[in-house]
């Protein structure tokens, strides 16, 4: 009787930590993709903003000045958004691990 008692007991520990271990995950990747949607609206803005300046700008007189700004900015966006997207990767690394050490 014992027996059956402990294996139910390691039973809820293990699937406690799967919980624990999934739940983390889920809203560190959330929280990651929130910031990516976030970083991914602003980049929209800009590149609309270049698009409305080229527009209106003089053909005749027309400079890259007019919207290096902008275009550094975007760059640096796109920069941001791949980091965030690496830290989703190392989020899902670092989960399978959790849980194949607590499968072991």
């Amino acid at each position: 009787m014992s027996d059956l008692f402990g294996k139910i007991k390691q039973g809820i520990d293990k699937s406690t930590k799967v919980i624990g271990a999934k739940s983390a995950s889920l809203i560190d990747t959330n929280k990651v993709k929130s910031e990516i949607s976030t970083l991914t609206k602003s980049r929209e803005e800009l590149l609309s903003k270049v698009g409305l300046l080229v527009y209106k700008a003089d053909p005749l007189d027309f400079s890259y000045e007019l919207v290096r700004e902008q275009i550094e900015a975007i760059q640096l966006i796109d920069a941001q958004i791949i980091k965030k997207n690496e830290e989703l990767e190392q989020i899902k690394i670092e989960t399978e691990e959790k849980l194949q050490e607590i499968n072991k």
